[in-house]
Formats: C-alpha cells, structure tokens, sequence
C-alpha cells in the first residue's frame, strides 16, 4: 500500500483506519472542520499524529489551496510523486487546465501512483475517482464506490440543510433601479414548505419575492433568472411573460409574487436574480444574483437541465 492510516487519531481525526491501494485516484470529502485537509497534512509527513501511524511511500507531496498552488500542481506532477495529495487545489483551475491535469492525475494512476484529492465539487470526484472516501466529525463515515457513497454524501448534505433551514439572505452582486418598488426579500421553499437553499433536483419548490412600492406604479412586471454557476442563463419568467398582472399600486402597498414550479436542474449551484420594472423595462429594483442555492441528487446528471432520460436496449 502507497497510502495507509492505523488507527490515527489527532483532533478532530478519532481512530482512523483507511488503507489507498497503489493505482488509485481516491475522493476526500467531507464537511468543514471534518477533518479532510488535517488527514491530509498527516500523510505528507507535516504533521504527526497523537495515535497510530500515517504510512506513506516517498515521495509524498502535498498542494494546498493558495496563491501558488496553480504552480505547485505542475511542479508536482513533473517529478512524479508516489503519492499525491490535492486539497482543494484543483479549486482554483479554469476548465482547459482542469482538463489537462485531470488527464495527467490518470497517468499517475495508470503509473502506479496514489492520487487523493479532496474537493467540495462532488461531480469531479464521481467522474474521475476509483473510490471515495466521506469524513464525518473525524471519522470515516463512508469510504468505496463513487457513486454510492457520494449518493449517501448528497443526502447527508440536503438533511442538514433542511434542519437548518432559513431564507436566502439577500447579497445580490449588483443592485440598480429607480427604487420606486423595492425588493424587501426573496425566499426559497421546498415540497415541505420550509425556507432552503438546497433543493432535490426534480423537487417541487417556490420562490416568492416580497415587493414594496415606494411610489405609485402602474403596471410593475416582476421576474426571476437562474444562472448556473458559470453564469449560463438555465430559465427565466415574469408576471408579464406568465400574464399574471400585478395591476397598479400606491405607495406603501406591498405584495408577494410567488412563482412555483417542478426544479428539472441538474446538481449543482446556480444563482437566482429577481427583479421588478417597467412593462417597458424600466428598472425598478434589480437584484442581480441575489441568491445562491444548490441542487442535489443521489447521483451526478451532466449539463443543467435533467431530462430524465428513461432508456432500453433492444
């Protein structure tokens, strides 16, 4: 073995006991504070641990997440390490780096090399990783088949964030108009009922924004966008598009607009701009991603919309 842990224990890892077989791109995931980039430190000999023993063939480097670990992922794969571990580095790539040192991790591999990468990018881990191994408050909760144990990992992950529960803070990147309506809140709802950021894809949901009107408007024309996480626009309406009129107000009237509809997106994050104005698109109060929320899923869909394909063989 390239990589094995024996009963290591140092705060907050308890009793650690994980062996990596040579030829082996392993996925390390966990919340913060799990555990992940100190059981990482442990294996590259920076730290020692109170209990146990941390096994490693030299040479064993580690990249860490920082201004220079784009140069030390590629100082790290010319000297062709035995053992290479990635915490959250891979973070900081754009996608035609990403792709080429994801092919260059596979030729390690194929070379006999342990390649551990820890990543909060679940869908990375299932593509590229032979096994994945999930922390939970130091210890091993879960570890083998990506796709089981990343299945487990998302529902562990949409269970939390239910019991936390909560409405989206508003912290839009942007926020114009003439302000004779304002934007007072924006809240997602899941099939429950309850305010979240993280919803099932396929779920059911709602998302209401709270208008006050500032001064008397005629006809305000309220809407939402969702944005992937690369900034690609995945589906946008308003009241006007949806011929649900809001009608005149006076100022100091206030109304909710409340869109519904059945969340088809593939996991991942993606951000909600909402915004009211003019039927002629004079802005009132714009908020541009004013929130993010995440979808999940017990397994990894490509691309934003999930079709749901069903398929045979014949």
């Amino acid at each position: 073995m390239s990589l094995q842990f024996e009963d290591v224990s140092l705060f907050p890892l308890s009793e650690v006991s994980l062996a990596i077989a040579d030829g082996t791109i392993a996925g390390l995931v966990g919340l913060d504070g799990s555990g992940k980039s100190l059981l990482l430190r442990l294996a590259a000999g920076k730290v020692q641990p109170r209990k146990g023993k941390v096994e490693a063939t030299p040479p064993a480097v580690l990249v860490e997440i920082g201004s220079q670990a784009r140069l030390e992922i590629v100082s790290a794969l010319a000297a062709n390490p035995r053992v290479l571990l990635l915490d959250h580095a891979l973070a900081i790539l754009d996608g035609v780096s990403l792709t080429q040192c994801l092919k260059q991790l596979h030729t390690l591999r194929r070379r006999g090399s342990v390649v551990v990468i820890s990543s909060h990018d679940l869908d990375l881990l299932e593509r590229n990783c032979d096994v994945v191994v999930a922390l939970e408050e130091g210890r091993v909760h879960l570890q083998g088949d990506p796709g089981l144990v990343l299945a487990h990992y998302r529902e562990g992950i949409l269970a939390r964030s239910r019991a936390i529960g909560g409405g989206a803070e508003l912290e839009p990147t942007e926020r114009r108009g003439d302000r004779r309506v304002e934007i007072m809140a924006i809240e997602i709802r899941g099939e429950s009922g309850d305010s979240t950021t993280t919803v099932r894809s396929g779920e059911q949901i709602s998302v209401s924004a709270a208008l006050c009107f500032l001064a008397p408007v005629e006809s305000a024309v309220a809407g939402l966008l969702i944005r992937s996480r690369i900034g690609v626009s995945v589906y946008g309406t308003n009241t006007e598009l949806e011929q649900t009129p809001i009608g005149p107000r006076r100022a100091g009237e206030t109304v909710t607009v409340e869109f519904r509809f059945r969340c088809d997106l593939c996991p991942q994050e993606y951000t909600l701009t909402v915004a009211s104005h003019d039927p002629d698109g004079t802005e009132h109060d714009w908020l541009e991603e004013a929130v993010l929320f995440s979808v999940v899923d017990s397994r990894y869909t490509a691309g934003v919309a999930n079709l749901r394909a069903r398929l045979r063989v014949y």
